[in-house]
């Protein structure tokens, strides 16, 4: 698992295109214009309004993982 103070949450897709929110290393770098950096604050306000689901204990990731809802139907 990926201590707290070494990881930063990155909205990114999936290989299968599903829009998604990840716990990644401190130092990745992202696809620019393909995958951003948010806060801590916008993952818990997407959270709290039901948009993404923590799939974590369905995928192999090191570290958290959630998916938006509406590409889970």
């Amino acid at each position: 698992m990926i201590t707290t103070n070494t990881k930063k949450l990155l909205l990114t897709t999936s290989e299968n295109k599903d829009v998604i929110i990840a716990e990644v290393p401190r130092n990745h770098k992202p696809d620019l214009g393909k995958e951003y950096f948010i806060s801590r604050d916008t993952l818990d306000a997407n959270l709290k309004n039901n948009n993404f689901k923590n799939i974590s204990d369905q995928v192999e990731w090191e570290g958290e993982i959630w998916m938006l809802c509406d590409d889970m139907n």
